[in-house]
């Protein structure tokens, strides 16, 4: 974690940083990890994603939350917190105001 970011100098990530994040994210199967969480969750994703597609991510672990729900940012690709911040923010100021 200090690789990638930067030991907390303001560094760019490293190359080996960015790659034991890659090797992290393909080695856990959260669809697996989720099945087993009781809590809330909602999962965001953008239709336009195609660096995760949400048929093989977002809509796989929403389904598979036992108490689970999708919300889509529509208009954005693979970081809607960044591109359509807005939205973003209501949806999860909406999950946790719900979830109290």
């Amino acid at each position: 974690a200090r690789d990638w970011a930067g030991g907390g100098s303001g560094e760019f990530p490293t190359e080996a940083g960015y790659g034991q994040a890659i090797r992290m994210l393909y080695a856990t199967d959260g669809v697996a990890l989720i099945k087993e969480f009781k809590g809330p969750v909602m999962v965001i994703a953008a239709r336009e994603d195609s660096v995760t597609p949400p048929e093989n991510h977002a809509m796989r672990l929403a389904a598979a939350a036992p108490n689970g729900r999708l919300d889509w940012v529509e208009g954005s690709g693979h970081l809607p917190q960044l591109e359509k911040p807005e939205r973003f923010n209501a949806l999860v100021a909406g999950f946790a105001d719900a979830n109290r």
